[in-house]
């Protein structure tokens, strides 16, 4: 798959979205879901993702069964906004598991390092941009409805703590970050991760990359000269 298909990877990713937060509104019919979030990773291997979703009531039952099993969960808001730890059988896939794998556009990197620091950039952007412009044609409902939802992304092994915090400012109103953010941040390795990613002078090469892709024109800030080692693969 050639460069110029990126437009095509991203309506792919914008329908499988839909497909699956439509889904996500079918299995959660009558309870209050609080959360929608795009769960990704990226690796010398290449890149995949899934969209999770979590709702107040489903939230609570886990919390319960926690504490009857004795077992010390503390970090209470760690396991209200960390999508790998909720149950199997809220992972929509709805072709996610196909998307990076089976026919669909997937990311091939091959190379050192920095190879995957910049297309792990260039997915995390994507998946930002795609929501957002789902966002403003309303599909995560408008008004109070809206409100009620955090949309967000979320790094598999959470290497990239600040994606969390900078998808839901980008994504969400003032008011549904300052809820998501006085909340999260009492993690205390949220916290720790997060103050650390501040105060440094250098972010990093994944957050630059993502910032370059995220301000290009379509969200695409492809080759330099050193970037020869990235292409879009289709099987």
């Amino acid at each position: 798959m050639k460069l110029d298909d990126i437009k095509t990877f991203r309506q792919n990713l914008n329908e499988l979205i839909q497909r699956a937060f439509t889904s996500v509104l079918v299995k959660t019919s009558g309870e209050e879901l609080y959360c929608f979030a795009i769960y990704c990773g990226c690796n010398s291997e290449g890149a995949w993702l899934r969209p999770l979703a979590n709702t107040q009531e489903r939230h609570e039952r886990a919390q319960k069964e926690r504490d009857e099993s004795g077992t010390d969960y503390s970090e209470e808001a760690y396991y209200r906004w960390a999508p790998h730890e909720w149950f199997d059988d809220w992972a929509v896939d709805h072709g996610f598991e196909e998307f990076l794998s089976l026919g669909q556009p997937s990311i091939c990197v091959c190379g050192d390092s920095d190879g995957v620091d910049n297309a792990a950039g260039w997915l995390f952007a994507t998946i930002v941009l795609v929501l957002q412009e789902l966002d403003r044609e309303g599909f995560f409902g408008i008004g109070k409805e809206r409100e009620q939802i955090t949309l967000f992304c979320s790094e598999w092994h959470g290497c990239q703590r600040w994606l969390e915090e900078e998808s839901v400012r980008r994504l969400n109103s003032a008011t549904v970050y300052r809820r998501f953010f006085d909340e999260w941040i009492t993690n205390s390795v949220a916290a720790e991760e997060f103050e650390m990613f501040r105060n440094s002078p250098d972010k990093g090469p994944t957050y630059r990359s993502f910032l370059s892709h995220l301000n290009a024109p379509d969200g695409v800030a492809w080759w330099r000269s050193s970037w020869t080692d990235y292409c879009l693969s289709s099987g």
